[in-house]
C-alpha cells in the first residue's frame, strides 16, 4: 500500500509537470508568433529609412499600427498567464448573482436565438463568494462558447438557466451546435488545448478555476449534432458572512 501511495504521488506530480511543460511550450509560441513580424516590420523600416524611399510615411503608418497590434497580442498573452498563476481568492467578495447575471444579459441583449432565465433568482439574496471581475469573465465566456457553437446551425439556440437550493446555485448553460467530439472532451480543459481559429486555448481553463476557487466546480456534456450542456454549481453565502 505503501508503495502504491507513493506510486501514486509520482504519477501525480509527472501530470503536472506535464501540464506546466506544455503551458511554456505553448507560451514560448504564442510569444514568438508577435515577434516575428515585429523583428521583420523594423527590419523592413531601417531599410526603407536608410535608403531614402519616397514612401517612407505612408510606411511608417502602415507599420506603426501593425506593430501597435502584436504588441497588443503580446500583452493579452501575458495578462492571461498572468490570471492563470494568479489566486482570485485574494480579491474575493460577496457577489449578488442576481445583478451579475443581469449585467450579463443586458450585455448579450439582441443575440439571436439567446434566452437567459434568471427570473428565479430575482426573490431571493443569492450572494456567492468569488472575485467579481473573474467571474464576469468565466461566465460570459461559457455563453460565447455557445454562440460560436451555433454558428453553423440554421437555428441557433442557447438557453442560460439556474436551479437553486438552499445551500448552492447550479447555472446551466446549453447549446445546440455541433457538440465536442469524444476524441476532444477529455482535453476541454487543458492549458492551450483549443479547436477554435485564433483561439488561446486559456478560457475554459480560466473559467474552471475560477469557478473552482469559489468553492464550486463545473463539468459537461456533449453529443455531436445536438450540442453541449456546461453546468456550474457555486455555493451560496449568507448575506453576513465572509464581509
Amino acid at each position: 500500500m505503501t508503495e502504491l501511495s507513493k506510486n501514486a504521488q509520482l504519477l501525480a506530480q509527472s501530470e503536472k509537470e506535464k501540464v506546466w511543460r506544455e503551458m511554456a511550450r505553448q507560451i514560448a509560441h504564442e510569444i514568438k508568433n508577435p515577434l516575428t513580424p515585429i523583428k521583420l516590420s523594423l527590419q523592413q523600416l531601417i531599410k526603407l529609412k536608410n535608403g531614402g524611399a519616397p514612401e517612407w510615411d505612408k510606411k511608417f503608418d502602415e507599420f506603426s499600427n501593425m506593430l501597435l497590434e502584436q504588441v497588443d497580442i503580446l500583452a493579452q498573452t501575458a495578462s492571461q498567464f498572468s490570471s492563470v498563476a494568479s489566486d482570485t481568492r485574494s480579491n474575493a467578495s460577496n457577489i449578488n448573482l442576481f445583478e451579475l447575471l443581469s449585467n450579463t444579459k443586458a450585455l448579450f441583449a439582441g443575440q439571436a436565438g439567446l434566452t437567459m432565465d434568471i427570473h428565479s433568482l430575482e426573490q431571493k439574496n443569492m450572494l456567492v463568494y468569488a472575485d467579481h471581475e473573474q467571474l464576469q469573465k468565466a461566465i460570459t465566456n461559457l455563453i460565447k462558447n455557445a454562440i460560436q457553437a451555433t454558428h453553423h446551425t440554421k437555428i441557433p439556440k442557447i438557453t442560460v438557466a439556474v436551479e437553486c437550493t438552499e445551500a448552492e446555485i447550479l447555472l446551466i448553460i446549453t447549446d445546440n451546435g455541433e457538440g465536442i467530439s469524444p476524441a476532444h472532451q477529455a482535453r476541454i480543459f487543458e492549458p492551450y488545448f483549443t479547436t477554435k481559429s485564433g483561439g488561446t486555448g486559456l478560457g475554459l481553463v480560466l473559467t474552471r478555476k475560477t469557478i473552482e476557487e469559489s468553492g464550486g466546480s463545473i463539468w459537461f456534456t456533449s453529443k455531436i449534432g445536438m450540442g453541449t450542456t456546461f453546468y456550474c454549481n457555486l455555493p451560496l453565502v449568507k448575506e453576513d458572512s465572509r464581509l
